[in-house]
């Protein structure tokens, strides 16, 4: 049961929320959906780079690039959230882009299928995710923005980061 004190303890974080996701966000495509994250994550969208495989590395990360440098670990953002990736697509890692994001003081790189653009959104028009999503992959998604065209599904990368996420039902490259 909760008393007044965690229920504003409870509106609070979600506020928070909403204020961390209103602003510009990074739309981009996995599979047949369009997705987002915060803008004011992202370091730079760069396209496939000369990526060396990591062996016994979890199925969802493509390995590891040398960006100016500095070594960024690079994650299939489609196998991480639980999306279905055929083979051709997994394999057409070459015509993908990355979006380096800062997570942890660290940079990291997301593979996905193609970078659409920064948008600016209201928050007020920020939605729950629907209840009939996947459990694995609705974890993820923050909130569902309503465009004249499209849905948009907003990541919480802190969420899709964590390393404690239970990998064992993604299939092995």
């Amino acid at each position: 049961m909760m008393n007044a004190s965690n229920e504003q303890e409870s509106e609070k974080t979600k506020e928070k929320a909403v204020d961390q996701v209103a602003g510009c966000v990074l739309t981009f495509v996995l599979g047949n959906s369009l997705y987002a994250l915060n803008a004011t994550m992202v370091q730079e969208v760069t396209k496939h780079h000369f990526i060396t495989m990591i062996h016994q590395a979890p199925a969802f990360i493509v390995g590891v690039l040398n960006l100016r440098g500095k070594i960024v670990t690079v994650i299939n953002l489609a196998k991480k959230i639980g999306l279905q990736v055929t083979e051709q697509k997994a394999s057409a890692t070459s015509q993908k882009n990355i979006i380096i994001v800062e997570w942890n003081n660290e940079s990291v790189g997301l593979l996905v299928d193609q970078v659409a653009e920064v948008i600016s959104i209201d928050h007020e028009n920020l939605c729950s995710s629907p209840g009939n999503v996947d459990d694995h992959q609705v974890k993820f998604i923050e909130h569902i923005y309503p465009t004249n065209k499209n849905l948009i599904a907003i990541l919480n990368i802190d969420l899709v980061m964590r390393e404690d996420i239970d990998h064992e039902n993604f299939s092995s490259r």
